[in-house]
């Protein structure tokens, strides 16, 4: 009886440490288990995070690229609006020169005129003179006003050589020369002003490049940025996915330690 009754203490005993062993094996084997799947999930994770850091890693390069192109794009363009700004204003100051110059001589050929007008109406008024003094010189029968009729006939003669001669010569001369040079101020003029507007053109196409590549370049700039801050976070989305994976492979390794 007391062997039975020890038997059966034995058995109770033996059982319940079987039952034991079991739940511990079925904890453990549990515990593998949602290890295994840490791990996996770990794994996914780092290996999604490792190719979202690649993807962030090649936009930022071509994103470095662009903004560089695009910077030199910018400075030989604003190098180029620099030298197109030099060459306009020398145009500028020539096409204004070329308008005071023919400004000046329609001034001159306005006085030469009115000196050939002056001089002719002379002219006219001396013919005049001269023809009636011709005429009372020649119808006169005293003599001595005959002789000072022809004193003013000589005087009207030698006057209208002088007005003809020099006052009227010297007047056209000047009128001469100032349309010859009208004439060529306004060849300078339209030279000046063909000048003047293929290096406007050239200016405004230089301005217009400008601004075309500086809005390009910050264009560049603020996505330069972006990639860098993409980058930034897939490289922290990279390192916590290493700390998750490696965590979940620490983990892992105990629950199999368990589990033996």
């Amino acid at each position: 009886s007391e062997s039975v009754t020890h038997a059966n203490i034995l058995k109770t005993s033996s059982n319940r440490e079987i039952k034991t062993a079991k739940e511990r094996l079925d904890r453990a084997t549990k515990t593998e288990s949602l290890a295994n799947t840490a791990l996996q999930s770990a794994v996914n994770a780092h290996n999604t995070a490792r190719k979202a850091q690649s993807v962030s890693s090649r936009e930022l390069s071509a994103a470095s690229s662009k903004h560089t192109s695009t910077k030199n794009t910018s400075a030989a363009a604003f190098r180029a609006y620099q030298t197109s700004f030099a060459r306009h204003q020398p145009a500028a100051d020539k096409s204004a020169e070329a308008n005071a110059a023919l400004a000046k001589l329609r001034r001159e050929i306005s006085v030469a005129k009115r000196a050939v007008d002056d001089a002719t109406r002379r002219i006219a008024g001396a013919q005049n003179e001269l023809k009636k003094a011709d005429h009372a010189a020649n119808t006169n029968q005293d003599t001595d006003q005959a002789n000072a009729l022809r004193q003013r006939v000589a005087d009207a003669k030698s006057l209208l050589t002088r007005l003809t001669g020099t006052t009227l010569r010297l007047a056209n001369n000047r009128l001469k020369a100032a349309n010859s040079a009208y004439s060529k101020a306004l060849s300078t003029k339209a030279s000046a002003e063909r000048t003047l507007t293929e290096q406007s053109k050239q200016l405004a196409t230089a301005r217009m490049n400008l601004r075309t590549a500086q809005t390009d370049f910050q264009a560049a700039k603020a996505g330069l940025q972006r990639a860098l801050t993409r980058f930034e976070q897939a490289a922290i989305g990279e390192q916590l996915a290493q700390t998750g994976y490696n965590q979940a492979t620490h983990n892992h390794n105990e629950s199999k330690q368990e589990l033996a």
